[in-house]
């Protein structure tokens, strides 16, 4: 099981950010590749300390996993709160340069899949390596076992194509839910 330790680290305001970093288990510990697990919000809490499926899954294939409490998430004090306003949106997209992957459930009620295909409009254009996924009959999340398991065999495909030696990293979000193996 990969070890999960806490950090912090300064934002560009000089907020502090806190967060959860989890390391493959055993061997090398540097150089390694990052993956970004990004929580749903942006008021709301993300990560919890702790057993965390989604966490371990992509350890146990070597990558250091990365979960923080950006700007704007709820629980950490006003300014920390109030200094996430404006910084999510449609009017991000064009900034977002990795590869990255979009995942929907098409029963979603708390982010529908309209605005999921309105965020994947804007990022494609000016990304062209966004994949897009939207699973039938699911909703904040994947409940039915088939559509976990074809989430985490793409995530596990598109992070070895983006995070060979010679790429530049990868960005994943899973932006709804707490999709679970």
């Amino acid at each position: 099981m990969g070890r999960q330790e806490p950090l912090r680290f300064k934002a560009r305001d000089g907020l502090e950010i806190p967060g959860l970093l989890t390391l493959p288990p055993g061997g090398i510990k540097k150089n390694l590749p990052m993956v970004v697990l990004v929580h749903g919000g942006p008021w709301m809490r993300g990560s919890t300390w702790g057993w965390n499926p989604d966490t371990q899954f992509l350890a146990t294939r070597g990558y250091a996993i990365l979960e923080v409490e950006f700007l704007g998430t709820t629980g950490l004090g006003v300014r920390h709160c109030e200094a996430g306003f404006k910084q999510w949106g449609i009017q991000q997209a064009a900034r977002i340069r990795q590869p990255l992957l979009l995942a929907y459930g098409s029963e979603d009620t708390r982010v529908p899949l309209h605005h999921g295909k309105k965020f994947y409009s804007a990022v494609t254009r000016t990304n062209n390596n966004v994949e897009f996924a939207a699973y039938s009959g699911e909703g904040h999340g994947w409940s039915l076992p088939k559509n976990r398991i074809d989430f985490w065999r793409r995530v596990e495909k598109f992070l070895d194509n983006n995070t060979g030696p010679s790429s530049v990293g990868a960005a994943v979000v899973v932006p709804e839910g707490k999709p679970s193996i």
